[in-house]
This record gives C-alpha cells, structure tokens and sequence, in this order.
C-alpha cells in the first residue's frame, strides 16, 4: 500500500481493497494458478479499429491538437476549441484528467467543481527496458525488500513473447508516487542505474550488458486515489451543465482503472449524450 499510494496510504478506502482482491481473484482458477491474455499488438489495435469505424460512420478524428476550451454559451456546452478552430458540438464528451477538465471547462463552478478538486491523483515514472534475456520465467513480481526502490515488475514477454523482438524481452518497472516527490524528478540515468542494482538483488546473474534499450516515462495524473468518501465525492457523468458530460477513471471507484472498465464508462457516455438536446442553429 504503501509503494503504491505514499503519503495517501491512511486515506485509502477498504472498499479499493476488496474489490483489488475480487478482480485479482477471478482470474485464477486455484488459489496458485492464474489464467491471463493479451490482444496480438496490444490496445493500439482496438484504437485503430475503434478509429476506423468511426471515420466510417462519418466521423472525423483530430490528432495532435491541444483543445484549448470547452465552449460553454447560454448555460450549456455549445462545443470545444483547438488550434484556433472552434468545433460545433451537440454533446461534449471529456476523456481528460478532472484537473485538465477544470481548467477547460471555464465557468463550471459550485459543488461538482468542489468535488473534482477533493479527489487526490497520484504520478507515476515507468522504467522500460528492452532485454536479450529474462530476469525471472515469471509475468508479474512483486517485491517487498528495502534494498529494493520498485513495488514490483512485469515481465511481459513472458505472458506474450512478441516475436518481432527476435527473442528480446520486455520488462516494465513502475514506481507510482507524487510528483512533488524527489524521486518523480530523478534523470533517467539514475533510475536505470538504480533499478539495474536492484534487477542484480532479485536475480544475481542480471547483467547490464542485457540491456539493448531503456527509457523513463513519467505521468503526474496516472491514477486517481479511492478515499473513504469516495461514494459522496465521484463525480457523476453528467455535469451541471447540460449536454456537457465527463469520464474518468475516479469514476469506476472503488475498482481499480482498467480499460474494460473505461470503455463502459464510454458507452454510459455515449447513452447520456445521445438524449442530450439538440444545439439551436444560430
């Protein structure tokens, strides 16, 4: 617990707890044997089909434009702003961290603002490494020794070994902590050559020449902490602005995030958008 929530750790609801252990549990059939399975190339390939679709249902997808503003006219959300163009909207949908959501949404204020803002997130920096031979045979390790700065591995060539990788392995190291900590601003030369140490502890041949490649990826927002008073203070879909709507991960509290879990709270989404009333035409 405390690896993964820090300093929240007396904050964290037993209702996150449970439903930890009931998700963890039903993916075993015995107590000591777990059953698990990947998409052949990953979740980018649902993306792209899910992009797909929607270009042929008429849709039309922007990339690599910051939106600037939730354009919020008459009490309602009349559309969004990016890259100095304004898109119409019948319905908005925000996908964004509820920090991001605020600070776009200019003018929602009152007691769902006010709950957004009593919803910690914690951050979180991930080793990658690209390895010519595994640590250990296993998919996931968790570690529970002070010489070692990670709560645990995932080797996860050893769930799906990637072929394109010619028999290389891929090993993820996450760290989740605050990114007002020290350690969240470590240059990813230290990182590497702190977890290689700690790589050499959990299996004594581990050698950095098996490194082919490596790189530290960071994000401040990477999970929304589950409080004790997490049932009063979730934000609902539907904002108090109308045709305005708003998912996030804090959203599927007490259950932990998972992408199954985000796609239903896409399709309450989509439900509520689609009653939502037609913008007048200027």
């Amino acid at each position: 617990m405390r690896f993964k929530f820090a300093e929240h750790t007396p904050e964290i609801s037993a209702a996150w707890i449970w439903a930890r252990m009931v998700r963890l549990s039903r993916s075993r059939t015995s107590p000591w044997r777990e059953e698990l399975g990947y998409i052949e190339g990953g979740s980018q390939v649902v993306l792209e089909a899910l992009g797909r679709d929607l270009v042929a249902r008429g849709g039309r997808i922007v990339l690599n434009a910051d939106v600037e503003q939730i354009l919020i006219e008459n009490g309602r959300a009349t559309g969004v702003r990016l890259g100095g163009e304004t898109l119409p909207a019948d319905a908005v949908v925000s996908t964004v961290t509820t920090s991001r959501f605020r600070k776009l949404a200019e003018g929602l204020e009152g007691e769902y603002v006010e709950r957004l803002k009593r919803i910690p997130t914690i951050g979180i920096f991930c080793l990658f490494l690209r390895l010519s031979r595994p640590v250990t045979p296993f998919f996931w390790v968790n570690t529970n020794d002070r010489r070692v700065p990670f709560a645990g591995m995932i080797e996860y060539t050893n769930l799906n070994p990637v072929p394109e990788l010619g028999g290389d392995h891929v090993l993820y190291v996450p760290q989740y902590l605050s990114a007002d900590d020290p350690r969240y601003a470590q240059s990813d030369a230290d990182v590497l050559r702190k977890y290689a140490d700690a790589l050499a502890l959990i299996n004594p041949a581990f050698d950095r020449s098996w490194i082919r490649f490596s790189a530290v990826f960071r994000d401040r927002y990477a999970q929304p902490i589950c409080l004790t008073d997490y049932r009063t203070s979730t934000p609902s879909i539907q904002t108090p602005v109308p045709n305005l709507f708003l998912t996030d991960s804090c959203q599927l509290h007490p259950h932990d995030r998972t992408i199954s879990g985000s796609f239903g709270l896409g399709q309450e989404a989509a439900r509520l958008a689609l009653q939502a009333p037609s913008v007048p035409a200027p």
